[in-house]
């Protein structure tokens, strides 16, 4: 916590992310720890079909497999 008056410390911000996991309560339980620790954005695929074709439309800083 920053001392009075000293102005909160910024938080670098993480994202866009690619999750990229078959099973859905895991995928969302990395989506959820990704948004809470700054995430901009957290995009799910459940196949590798999906993920190559969300790569083709969009860059993303971090991908997670």
């Amino acid at each position: 916590m920053p001392p009075d008056g000293a102005a909160p410390a910024k938080t670098r911000k993480i994202g866009p992310v690619l999750v990229v996991e078959d099973d859905a309560a895991l995928a969302l339980a990395v989506e959820d720890a990704l948004l809470a620790a700054g995430a901009r954005e957290v995009v799910l695929a459940s196949t590798t079909a999906q993920a190559l074709e969300t790569l083709r439309d969009a860059q993303f800083e971090t991908v997670i497999l």
